[in-house]
């Protein structure tokens, strides 16, 4: 995805958001890796806003 350390260090830390093409990548990634984690990702980080 070509994200920097510190950019995920900052998203994690509550310092920064990704953008919304990052959270899409994300998205797009643990959909192909692993779906349950992409549901659980996407309910996390949206919560009932999806």
């Amino acid at each position: 995805m070509d994200v920097e350390r510190n950019n995920v260090y900052r998203w994690v830390n509550e310092k920064r958001d990704p953008t919304a093409e990052t959270v899409v990548e994300i998205v797009r990634s643990l959909k192909k890796l692993n779906p349950e984690a992409s549901q659980a990702f996407v309910q996390q980080y949206l919560g009932d806003e999806q």
